[in-house]
């Protein structure tokens, strides 16, 4: 890419979309975004890119959709990304990051919709800072090394809950080529009823929050059921401990609910089954005991959703 991003087109350079993703794309990413500030969306998802982030790309601040999912980048998150406070999207998933997650992004990119930090090797505490994200619909930093409790402010989400009205807006996630005529679709991906699934279409109605296969040890917080626009919880894989909170049942818009593999403990609350647009549960291998509640919901489920319990 050294030779299309660091020899201007000319001198009025009026670039706003650059989506090359899905390409065989290798090595390092040249250092002159400098010539490309007017940029509003980079895509480079799925390529073979490697090596750090070049600072350059802190003069992007008209910056809204960053996709760099599915190569190898590595190093800390850039403070220079701070810059870019226009951000939606912001994606490094399937990398190889490292480090701390920037408390920065909670409180400089406070425009964001779309965090995705999936699959790479970040440590350490959730920050609180994330919490100020009130705009936040989905967030996948699942498949990490994090450490701690998840933050009771968590239930303060904005357009994860129910408590402000938020307009969903289908047009901040698409662009219309003048040229071709086409719609360009934003693009994010979830884990969702235990599959990986790619929402465009329907992204400005989706919200989910993902935070398994981490290191994640203490209760579920009673906040995170505030969240009753969420429709996929995933916390499986972590060394959750103590009961289900009993007013999980609140989180009504709730379509995958994925609490496997921790150490959870007590019984089923019965409010679980008050979740109408439930299509998959998986609460297996945890140590629940008692009767799973007598609903005609919960008692279809396949057996598999319950195993490794008492």
């Amino acid at each position: 890419m050294s030779h299309f991003l660091c020899h201007r087109i000319s001198r009025n350079n009026q670039l706003k979309i650059l989506h090359l993703r899905n390409n065989i794309l290798s090595k390092h990413i040249s250092d002159c975004w400098t010539n490309w500030r007017l940029l509003e969306a980079v895509n480079l998802d799925s390529n073979n890119l490697s090596g750090k982030l070049p600072s350059s790309m802190g003069s992007l601040i008209n910056l809204e959709y960053l996709h760099l999912r599915n190569n190898s980048f590595f190093g800390k998150i850039p403070h220079f990304l701070k810059n870019c406070s226009s951000l939606i999207t912001l994606d490094l998933g399937l990398n190889a990051f490292h480090g701390k997650i920037p408390t920065w992004i909670g409180t400089n990119l406070s425009n964001l919709k779309v965090l995705g930090l999936r699959s790479n090797q970040f440590s350490g505490l959730i920050p609180n800072e994330l919490c100020h994200l009130s705009y936040l619909q989905i967030m996948d930093i699942g498949n990490n090394n994090l450490i701690g409790s998840i933050p009771h402010c968590f239930g303060n989400f904005t357009a994860m809950a129910s408590t402000e009205y938020v307009r969903y807006d289908y047009y901040i996630f698409v662009r219309f080529s003048i040229y071709t005529g086409d719609l360009l679709l934003e693009t994010a991906y979830g884990i969702a009823k235990g599959e990986e699934f790619q929402y465009d279409k329907i992204l400005y109605l989706m919200t989910s929050m993902d935070l398994s296969h981490n290191n994640l040890s203490g209760e579920i917080p009673q906040e995170i059921t505030n969240l009753m626009k969420l429709k996929s919880l995933n916390l499986s894989g972590n060394n959750m401990r103590l009961n289900i909170p009993q007013k999980i049942g609140s989180m009504t818009n709730v379509e995958s609910l994925d609490l496997s593999r921790n150490q959870l403990s007590g019984q089923i609350p019965q409010s679980i089954s008050k979740l109408p647009y439930l299509g998959y549960l998986n609460l297996s291998y945890n140590h629940l005991l008692g009767p799973i509640p007598t609903t005609t919901q919960l008692q279809s489920f396949d057996r598999s959703s319950f195993l490794g319990n008492e």
